[in-house]
């Protein structure tokens, strides 16, 4: 009688390189629906946003990465990408698709609205090159989760939209 056996490993690296992707995809696609332009995330990824994102996801210190959006009128909202450090089921689950039904919800912004990606960690983080220390505008304002839009084997990353 023949047996067979599988083994599957997935390390925090595949899952810090998944989450980075999705997070990728899921600013440029919110910064295109919010008609803010996102050209300059796609420029600056691979050797700004990319490394950094991966390496605090790795290391377990990134809290949230956060689309701060202020209109010329001087309203600011904020879109967070919230990482929750849980077992995500086993399986690599990218649920963008279901992030764009959620833009219903979240309206176009006027011309001339700045943005920014501020990220917020839980205490210690490492250096990373091009990212100093910052501040948020206040998020205290109307806070609605539109839920989880990437599962991996130990994090998840769940997307908060904040109106002050």
């Amino acid at each position: 009688m023949a047996t067979s056996t599988t083994t599957r490993t997935y390390t925090t690296t595949h899952t810090a390189t998944f989450l980075t992707d999705v997070a990728r995809d899921g600013i440029t696609r919110l910064l295109e629906h919010l008609g803010v332009g996102a050209g300059r995330i796609v420029t600056d990824w691979r050797s700004l946003y990319e490394p950094a994102i991966r390496a605090w996801i790795e290391e377990r210190s990134l809290k949230a990465i956060v689309v701060e959006c202020t209109t010329p009128a001087g309203r600011t909202t904020h879109y967070e990408f919230r990482v929750d450090y849980t077992d995500g089921g086993g399986t690599f689950r990218n649920r963008m698709a279901t992030m764009v039904d959620y833009f219903a919800k979240v309206g176009k912004l006027p011309a001339g609205t700045r943005w920014r990606v501020v990220c917020r960690y839980n205490g210690w983080h490492s250096d990373q090159p091009g990212w100093s220390p910052t501040s948020l505008n206040d998020l205290s304002g109307l806070a609605m989760s539109l839920g989880t839009v990437g599962r991996a084997p130990h994090a998840n990353l769940d997307f908060t939209y904040h109106e002050d």
